[in-house]
């Protein structure tokens, strides 16, 4: 009997010191992102208890604020898992300094890559969408340049766990309680006030006043950027873009740089007459530079029209006839329309592929101010809708009862201005009627 209860005792008092010892830990780690902050916080330190490689997840014991063990299911990518006790102060430093910092996409498709690098060696792992919160992992030390902009790579981990490396410029860091720590809200700036009360045109607008020399199939008064505080968007409109970008706020993201949330849109101000704009279309990044016109730009298309109008009135002089033995007859009507008869002695490579003889008159080309030339202007003979580079471009002039021109090769054409004189001169001389 007394054999029985010294086995018994023993069996009782083995039982109480397991029960005193509570479950085993096989490692310990670092919570790198946690489901939800209220209860435990990313950057914590863990217990790991189990690990299910069917479920990819770990049991782990953590102690509450007042102490008490707590246990919790977690996704195996949620933990840093320390190879030894050695290695969590490392880890506690690594994952602690990032844990109140996360990242939200400020376009769609911003890629995630699995290498600080931009180049085909670094593949993309991941898309995110715009607006989509990733964890801050890591930054580099120092700022670099990407496609001539400057920012952080920053170490990400997606909320389905993958990890890579997005390149800063378009994700805005924001703290645990959602608040930008890059960007503040902006109020008296005077370059964005420049951006939102001024009309920004494309930048060639600068150089085609400044020449004087216009292609008004592209100096037109509708290419503009412009704000409208009522409906709190930004329009663009050029050749290649019609868009309006809605946004919640304007921040500034560095100086003299602006980000409008709720769109793919920001803001460069170089100063408070040149910008640049980025956005996102379909994945893609575009870039627009702009500067702002002080001129009536409606008014210049005006007198630069009447200026083309008068040269025209002036060549054609109510209805001309244009005669030579050996290339041919043109028929000037009073609208500038031309029917050109036996042209065949023209060298081929002058004739574009579209002319059989109708065209029109167009005075859209300038000469330059080094080339000295006893000439009145340069004709166009063309279509509407076709490119200089697609027409028959010519210096002229009136003397001795005719009209003598000289043929432009369109590669001696640049920016609408006739910069040089071809090699051999090819000169055609009509005698001039009616």
């Amino acid at each position: 009997m007394k054999n029985t209860l010294l086995v018994l005792f023993i069996i009782l008092a083995g039982s109480a010191a397991l029960l005193s010892c509570g479950p085993r830990v096989i490692a310990e780690g670092v919570l790198i992102w946690s489901p939800d902050e209220e209860v435990i916080a990313s950057g914590s330190s863990v217990e790991i208890l189990t690990e299910s490689d069917l479920r990819d997840s770990y049991n782990i014991r953590y102690y509450d604020g007042e102490g008490r063990d707590q246990y919790i299911e977690l996704d195996r990518w949620r933990v840093a898992r320390a190879e030894n006790r050695n290695e969590m102060p490392d880890l506690s430093d690594v994952y602690g300094e990032w844990a109140p910092y996360f990242g939200v996409a400020e376009i769609q498709a911003l890629p995630v890559r699995e290498f600080m690098a931009t180049d085909p060696s670094s593949s993309i792992v991941y898309r995110l969408r715009e607006g989509e919160r990733v964890k801050i992992i890591g930054r580099t030390p120092e700022t670099v340049e990407v496609g001539g902009l400057n920012d952080y790579w920053f170490e990400i981990l997606t909320e389905n766990g993958t990890r890579g490396y997005v390149f800063g410029y378009r994700l805005d860091v924001i703290d645990a309680q959602g608040i930008s720590t890059e960007k503040e809200e902006v109020a008296d700036d005077e370059f964005l006030a420049a951006i939102l009360n001024y009309t920004w045109r494309p930048d060639y607008f600068s150089w085609m006043i400044s020449d004087g020399a216009y292609d008004l199939s592209r100096f037109r008064d509708e290419y503009r950027f412009v704000h409208d505080e009522a409906s709190k968007t930004f329009e663009l409109v050029t050749e290649e873009f019609s868009r309006v970008f809605a946004y919640e706020e304007l921040f500034q993201a560095r100086f003299k740089e602006y980000v409008a949330s709720g769109s793919s849109l920001q803001i460069t101000a170089y100063n408070e007459r040149n910008i640049s704009i980025q956005f996102n279309i379909d994945g893609e990044t575009y870039q627009e530079s702009l500067v702002r016109i002080d001129a009536d730009v409606s008014e210049i298309i005006s007198n630069e029209i009447a200026r083309r109008q008068q040269l025209l009135e002036d060549f054609v002089g109510g209805g001309r006839t244009l005669s030579s033995s050996s290339y041919g007859t043109i028929v000037l009507a009073e609208d500038g329309s031309l029917n050109w008869e036996r042209y065949g002695g023209l060298d081929n490579t002058m004739i574009p592929p579209w002319f059989t003889g109708s065209a029109r008159l167009s005075f859209s080309l300038y000469i330059d101010n080094e080339l000295s030339l006893d000439y009145e202007g340069v004709l166009s003979i063309t279509q509407a809708g076709r490119g200089i580079s697609n027409s028959m471009n010519f210096f002229y002039r009136f003397a001795n009862g005719g009209l003598q021109m000289e043929y432009i090769p369109p590669q001696n054409i640049s920016r609408n201005v006739v910069i040089r004189q071809a090699l051999s001169p090819f000169i055609i001389f009509f005698n001039v009627t009616g």
